[in-house]
């Protein structure tokens, strides 16, 4: 699903708006079609402003997280006033740490809905997605792991999570009451950048080492759903591998 695809038509409208009132000339629209590296350096140039400017070059500030968040809200009908806080309310700040995010993690009724939610809002980021076939939500195909924090519907807790921990590391390596399961989603969600730069040389895929599922062939709880980039083509890619299995493209975050 193509990136802007994903804007709601009120904020098409605005956008329409703010072109019609600009000093932008039906000639030079034609030469911008004729021309896209000029729309490119446009583009260049908007994102140093300070309102544009990404944390690390991949990280939306909070601000814009929250926007984000009530926006997608209300355009999937979920009422705000069903959740409470389960942390502050204010969020923590950003480090020096380049590959450190913050994300507004959030529990909707039911894990299964938590999972999808979080998942759509990831692929609506990205021009593609691609997802194991077979990789269920459902209550018999994923869950959260032994002695994990358990499930609490309609929460909102504001986490900070190092993303570029345990590289190479198996899914298992950290305590399970520290391990991290949908809130990693979020973060696929509302930094739509960093799944664009991952580079898998300085920034890599991650696990969701609080989740543990089966996939197709298997119906054993032994597999653990991780985030990627697609290397054909890119977009974000949502798999899954067993949870004895390491590998040097991955890595296993952890909360600061």
């Amino acid at each position: 699903m193509a990136r802007l695809a994903a804007l709601r038509k009120g904020d098409w409208d605005q956008f329409d708006h703010l072109l019609s009132g600009s000093d932008l000339s039906a000639e030079e629209v034609v030469k911008l079609t004729k021309n896209p590296e000029v729309l490119q350096a446009m583009l260049t140039a908007m994102r140093e402003q300070p309102a544009f400017r990404l944390i690390h070059s991949v990280f939306n500030t909070v601000a814009d997280i929250r926007t984000a968040f009530s926006g997608r809200l209300a355009e999937k009908g979920v009422d705000v006033k069903k959740f409470s806080w389960a942390g502050p309310e204010k969020a923590p700040d950003y480090n020096e740490n380049t590959d450190t995010a913050l994300v507004l993690d959030a529990t909707l009724g039911t894990l299964k809905e938590t999972f999808e939610y979080a998942w759509e809002w990831a692929c609506d980021g990205q021009d593609k997605n691609w997802r194991l076939p077979g990789l269920s939500s459902d209550t018999d195909k994923l869950e959260i792991i032994p002695d994990a924090e358990p499930f609490c519907p309609w929460t909102l807790r504001w986490r900070r999570i190092r993303l570029n921990a345990g590289i190479g590391q198996v899914p298992t390596s950290i305590e399970a009451k520290k391990s991290l399961g949908t809130a990693l989603l979020f973060v696929s969600a509302q930094h739509p950048e960093r799944i664009r730069k991952t580079d898998y040389k300085t920034r890599f895929g991650f696990w969701l080492p609080g989740l543990r599922c089966t996939v197709p062939g298997s119906e054993v709880m032994a597999y653990s759903p991780y985030v990627c980039r697609r290397a054909d083509g890119g977009g974000v890619g949502l798999d899954a591998n067993p949870r004895g299995d390491g590998s040097s493209h991955l890595g296993v975050p952890v909360e600061e």
